[in-house]
């Protein structure tokens, strides 16, 4: 029989997905490891899946995006944050996954080296190593204040090999959300050097504090791709609808891998979020509302309780220290906290070595499951 991918075989999965899949088999289970909005998809969205059903919208679209979808996108990018970009900027992905599989895919050529955030999303690394890639971590700074970003900290990682610079703020898994001076940085750096941004903004309106801040300000269009998603902002996980802007020589190239490997992303899910994008941002600031109602009455909870916490400024994520006993060996803690207690949390380790001591509590639940979730982790730190 002949081999199958090794870099496939080799890859190793998100401890998140394992933990999750580990607590499915208790049925009392708490779910804190995933970030799953707790609520619903507004109606109005779900209303206007419906009538685009009932009204033929069920086939192919362009590969790029319904074109009334990219309009709406760069609309609401102005109108949020005060970036101008054209409708034929922007590309309509299947989820964020694809959008950021779409940047490294028009980018990267094996060997090319990307800068990546440690603390970090996973699944960065995960695209970048089945690539060919070469992930290389930047540790994030950390204060009273929360996380942070070191901006010559990452210019002094920055080799010949080095394509890109990949920020993401607000900052999942450690509620980091950068300082306009950190991005200035960081756009300055890149620019000087002629390497791209790439910068992942998918929970740009869940803040807490400050504002959030792309690097579409700073650099150069050519030189910056942001990645934007339907699933956080509007309680739309499974819809699977993403957004990338990037310069008008990058564009075709996005449509054309997306021509190879999903054609497009779903008919009725654009319309969908075509609807959440011009409606009513109200649902927007409700869920924001009670994603910071949740922190500040976590962070409350964590003091009393003894858990030594990091407030995060936004996202809905929370990262917990781990006990002197489980030092350095977060998953085994998180596989032991699944089996013995029911209670499912993120291990650290999965986020890279910099949270090698941390578990990750995710925010966006009720918050009944927050105060079982935090009494059942707090009886391990006794």
């Amino acid at each position: 029989m002949k081999s199958i991918n090794a870099v496939l075989e080799q890859m190793p999965r998100s401890g998140i997905r394992l933990i999750l899949d580990e607590a499915n088999q208790f049925e009392d289970a708490i779910h804190l490891e995933i970030g799953q909005p707790h609520f619903q998809t507004p109606s109005h969205i779900i209303e206007a899946a419906h009538q685009a059903a009932l009204d033929g919208f069920t086939g192919y679209t362009p590969n790029a995006g319904l074109p009334s979808v990219r309009e709406s996108f760069a609309q609401r990018l102005a109108l949020d944050h005060h970036i101008l970009c054209s409708p034929e900027n922007v590309t309509v992905t299947a989820g964020a996954m694809g959008a950021l599989f779409d940047a490294f895919g028009v980018l990267l050529s094996p060997g090319d080296e990307v800068l990546v955030p440690d603390p970090g999303y996973p699944n960065y690394s995960m695209t970048l190593q089945f690539l060919g890639a070469k992930p290389i971590p930047y540790s994030l700074g950390i204060n009273a204040h929360g996380f942070f970003i070191d901006p010559e900290g990452v210019r002094r990682l920055i080799t010949s090999q080095t394509k890109a610079i990949l920020i993401n703020t607000p900052s999942n898994p450690t509620g980091l959300v950068a300082d306009e001076e950190s991005v200035r940085e960081l756009s300055e750096i890149a620019t000087s050097k002629g390497i791209y941004i790439i910068s992942d903004e998918c929970y740009d309106h869940i803040i807490f504090n400050g504002r959030h801040i792309s690097p579409l300000v700073f650099a150069p269009p050519e030189l910056t791709l942001a990645i934007y998603s339907c699933s956080k902002t509007y309680a739309m996980t499974g819809w699977r609808v993403g957004f990338v802007i990037a310069s008008e020589k990058l564009c075709p190239l996005i449509s054309k891998l997306q021509e190879a490997y999903v054609s497009c992303a779903p008919s009725i899910s654009q319309k969908a979020a075509q609807a959440a994008l011009q409606g009513s941002q109200i649902c927007v600031s409700e869920m924001n509302n009670a994603y910071q109602m949740n922190r500040n009455f976590a962070l409350k909870l964590c003091d009393q309780l003894g858990l030594p916490s990091v407030q995060p400024s936004g996202a809905f994520y929370l990262m917990i220290k781990l006990p002197k006993s489980a030092q350095n060996d977060s998953l085994q803690f998180a596989l032991d906290l699944v089996q013995k207690q029911h209670l499912a949390v993120a291990p650290g380790i999965t986020f890279g070595h910099q949270a090698a001591n941390y578990i990750r509590v995710a925010l966006c639940t009720s918050q009944d499951n927050l105060t079982r979730g935090l009494e059942r982790l707090a009886t391990c730190y006794t």
